[in-house]
């Protein structure tokens, strides 16, 4: 489909000389289970390693920090014979060997093909396990701008596409994605909602819609955690076709489920469900396991086995988080007379961990 093919040679190579750069893939499961498969049947599918002098590696470098917006110099890389090698793709293979003490790995070596070719191998030898699909757009979107504005911006999505044996969809809907604003991107990247249901939401991007209504259907998708792809197409698609209409009210599709002040509220709630009041539980357990050690004399005497060195600078540490961004908050929430009340305790645990430390 357009990949050029090479000459690919193979050899053994040292692991620890192999420069492994910013890659496609950011995500990497069971490298566990990967390196006992690797341990109990060997290495099926060799690594693919670029060979580079040292001007060749310096182009790619600069092609890299390009598409990545990275800032690696050549002084960072390990040499291995005068030449530098540089991982194109088999990263997962690669850690799980690096987990198994292996000192060498049989691999697919390329020393004539050129940066941007190496680039596109890349981008295409993913087959023993899929990128996913986000982490997929985000690098071929990086990679095609970058090719783009070298080729003086003219090279279609298809003849890209095609170069990098993708379909053109795949390609334009990488681009799309990449265009949303970023907190739906990284929703995305935090698995609040899907790359299906974010390239949907580029759908309205590409209508040139203003970003609040974006961002109302992205609310929208997060306070409904069980909608489906194809759902939430029907959705978009009848969205814009009602657009056309002169009379359309914007919130006419969703008669009187909920309005956006409620959808907002379901978003907030549903970030603190996952990060902060995970957090909160991990220090209430914290506190309580301080508590028991207190409680029988393990922590806090001189001839307690635990020291006190890391539980006061926890605590000093929350005491602050509390003192200089929880409670102002929390002053414009609680009744009237409330707030006074609650800084006066917090001022008192203040006060004993002055004396403690």
């Amino acid at each position: 489909m357009g990949i050029k093919k090479h000459k690919v040679e193979h050899d053994w190579l040292p692991i620890g000389k192999i420069n492994v750069l910013p890659q496609p893939r950011k995500t990497f499961a069971e490298i566990e289970t990967l390196a006992e498969d690797i341990r109990k049947i060997g290495l099926i599918h060799p690594i693919s390693v670029a060979v580079f002098t040292e001007n060749d590696c310096q182009v790619h470098l600069d092609n890299i920090n390009d598409v990545w917006h990275s800032g690696l110099k050549l002084v960072d890389l390990q040499t291995y014979k005068n030449h530098y090698l540089v991982l194109i793709s088999g990263e997962r293979r690669l850690r799980a060997l690096k987990s198994l003490k292996e000192k060498q790995v049989y691999s697919s070596v390329y020393r004539e093909a050129s940066s941007l070719e190496l680039i596109n191998i890349q981008g295409s030898e993913n087959h023993q396990a899929p990128i996913p699909a986000h982490e997929e757009a985000d690098f071929y979107d990086k990679y095609y701008r970058m090719k783009r504005a070298a080729m003086g911006g003219k090279l279609a999505v298809a003849k890209f596409a095609k170069s990098v044996g993708r379909n053109p969809e795949v390609i334009r809907k990488a681009v799309r994605f990449s265009n949303l604003p970023d907190n739906i991107r990284k929703a995305v990247f935090e698995s609040v909602i899907s790359y299906g249901i974010a390239c949907e939401l580029a759908r309205l991007s590409e209508q040139e819609l203003d970003r609040a209504k974006i961002l109302y259907w992205f609310t929208y998708a997060v306070a409904r955690r069980s909608l489906k792809v194809k759902e939430f197409h029907i959705k978009i698609s009848k969205y814009l076709q009602e657009l056309k209409q002169p009379d359309f009210a914007h919130n006419s599709l969703f008669g009187a489920e909920l309005s956006v002040e409620e959808l907002q509220k379901l978003e907030r709630r549903y970030y603190i469900d996952r990060s902060a009041t995970a957090a909160f539980y991990d220090a209430l357990r914290y506190l309580d396991h301080l508590m028991f050690l207190f409680n029988n004399d393990l922590l806090g005497k001189i001839d307690s086995p635990f020291s006190m060195t890391g539980p006061t600078k926890a605590c000093k540490d929350l005491l602050k988080l509390m003192q200089e961004k929880l409670l102002p908050h929390l002053q414009t929430l609680l009744p009237a007379g409330q707030e006074v009340e609650a800084e006066a305790l917090l001022d008192g645990f203040v006060t004993v961990m002055a004396k403690v430390v």
